[in-house]
């Protein structure tokens, strides 16, 4: 029972904090489509091959972040979809203390491209 309830009161927390994690994820993807941007030489086109570009510290530790803030985010949005908790407590006061259930899509969805992003940046054999 108490293990039942310490997650309720994990899920409602996090679930609440719908809003910031969709800001995290908006920034973590636009750093993303920069730092592409500059690797490749160009937004639609290779002008580089992939093998030729050295993996900085910078897009590690982003990946690794975007992992946990992935993770996060599908917490976010499930626990939203379960609780009928609103994104933030603003919108809540605002109308009505209901979910959103585009919030909650968006969610999940970028929540599990941003869990998967590692396996196409980082190399993982070595």
């Amino acid at each position: 029972m108490l293990l039942q309830t310490g997650l309720q009161v994990f899920f409602e927390t996090i679930s609440q904090l719908g809003a910031l994690f969709m800001l995290l994820l908006g920034i973590i993807w636009v750093i993303y489509g920069i730092y592409e941007t500059r690797r490749r030489g160009s937004f639609k086109k290779r002008k580089t091959e992939d093998w030729d570009f050295k993996i900085t510290k910078f897009l590690k530790a982003l990946t690794y972040v975007g992992f946990i803030v992935g993770i996060l985010s599908l917490i976010s949005g499930v626990g939203a979809l379960m609780y009928n908790e609103p994104p933030s407590k603003l919108y809540g006061e605002i109308t009505g203390y209901h979910r959103n259930i585009l919030t909650c899509i968006i969610l999940l969805l970028l929540g599990f491209v941003t869990f998967l992003k590692p396996a196409n940046d980082l190399p993982m054999a070595t």
